[in-house]
């Protein structure tokens, strides 16, 4: 189970991979206070590529965010041999296209449109949106290409995720039982380990929370039993198929429909459709057929 963390930063520098330690700085004006879990950003990607079977693909990424954070997945896909390419994004995404269009021959704009198939983006989601509509604008990439867009569902886990700690805090500090964090001190060299942590995770486990994306509990593998994703039924073919639809309780609801694309080469695209509480929010992706 990988519980979301706060994360304090006074500087733009940018911000710290998921490596660094606990660090501080005796200046003012600029520091970072880092304690947090893991990330699994490197496993989430590689089972992205892995399930899409990307062997060549393109990874942009901007100021905000320190590439050596996906070194791991970096190392990986290189010794599986697939053929990665970064590329840096600068603030002004239009100055940066133009300079393609007047540094490239016609054959390398072929080439990198073809890159453009496979993209991943680890940047900033405003930057974002934006690198996606100069792209689609300019022709670097067709305007019904699909995109996996995290962060449009993202606010409602994090809403999800606040509510559930609070709650289990407010549980154990009813617990006159429970060890509290107030005798514990950072700024001791030699921290003593805090003893109510296994209570507090057990808490957290049970849920028993109703939030937006529904009832909030963990399973023994850390998964959410109420929640059900199932692929009831394809259909391929020129026009729009038919859609499944899987109701999920606790208001979330989930639809995937399937178009083909190019009955030659077998591709097709797939949309997955993820609704709550009255707003929509769209996440695609293009899939490689057999």
């Amino acid at each position: 189970m990988h519980i979301p963390h706060l994360f304090i930063q006074r500087s733009t520098a940018g911000t710290p991979r998921s490596g660094c330690g606990l660090t501080r700085s005796n200046r003012n004006d600029d520091y970072t206070l880092s304690v947090r879990p893991p990330v699994y950003l490197n496993e989430v990607i590689l089972r992205v590529v892995t399930e899409y079977a990307w062997q060549k693909f393109i990874i942009f990424y901007d100021s905000e965010y320190d590439i050596r954070g996906i070194q791991e997945f970096l190392d990986k896909v290189s010794q599986q041999g697939m053929d990665v390419a970064l590329q840096k994004v600068e603030n002004n995404i239009n100055k940066m296209i133009t300079t393609l269009f007047d540094t490239m021959r016609i054959e390398e704009l072929n080439r990198y449109r073809d890159t453009l198939r496979r993209a991943i983006l680890v940047m900033n989601p405003a930057t974002a949106k934006s690198f996606i509509t100069e792209v689609v604008e300019t022709n670097l990439v067709a305007f019904d290409c699909h995109w996996i867009i995290i962060n449009e569902i993202s606010n409602l886990y994090i809403y999800d995720t606040v509510l559930l700690l609070a709650n289990a805090f407010h549980k154990k500090l009813e617990d006159r039982k429970w060890h509290s964090m107030a005798s514990l001190s950072c700024i001791r060299k030699n921290s003593k380990p805090w003893q109510g942590g296994r209570s507090m995770l057990e808490t957290i486990k049970k849920g028993g929370v109703s939030g937006l994306t529904g009832e909030l509990e963990f399973g023994e593998n850390g998964g959410n039993p109420n929640v059900h994703f199932e692929i009831l039924g394809t259909n391929y073919g020129e026009e729009l198929g038919r859609g499944v639809r899987k109701e999920v309780e606790g208001g979330l609801s989930a639809k995937k429909k399937r178009v083909a694309a190019d009955n030659e080469t077998g591709d097709f695209r797939a949309v997955n459709e993820f609704q709550n509480s009255g707003c929509e929010k769209r996440k695609r992706a293009v899939y490689q057929g057999a």
